[in-house]
């Protein structure tokens, strides 16, 4: 899907620029979605040993098994929806490649690079300060 040709029209400064702040944003946005799967995944595997310190209130608890159980299938069971989020990304930032370098196709993938830059520079500065 991602190896699929496009031909680059006159891409000029302005729009090689854009595509590259764009992309690399997008890029960024795509680690970090990663990154939150990773630890999603192994808080969940390893809840008892990194975060099981109130078993009373968590999910799945008052036992350690429940609890255990939850927030692993949890953690592990959402990782096809993180793969389906960046292969978006790499959409997104195929369809930018090709409005912005290609001159062809939809108008929408930069207002929704955009959108997603400003939606994920809000999220990742309201994790970052998360009690």
């Amino acid at each position: 899907m991602l190896r699929t040709p496009f031909d680059l029209n006159a891409p000029g400064p302005l729009r090689t620029v854009a595509h590259s702040l764009l992309s690399g944003a997008v890029g960024l946005l795509t680690w970090f979605a990663m990154f939150l799967a990773c630890v999603g995944a192994v808080r969940g595997a390893l809840y008892p040993l990194i975060a099981g310190n109130d078993l009373e209130h968590s999910w799945g608890g008052p036992g350690l098994a429940g609890a255990w159980a939850v927030h692993a299938a949890l953690g592990i069971g959402l990782l096809p929806l993180w793969l389906l989020l960046t292969a978006a990304f790499g959409m997104i930032q195929l369809r930018l490649a090709r409005r912005l370098l290609g001159r062809t196709g939809h108008w929408w993938p930069v207002p929704l690079a955009l959108a997603l830059i400003l939606g994920g520079a809000a999220f990742f500065t309201a994790w970052w300060h998360q009690a």
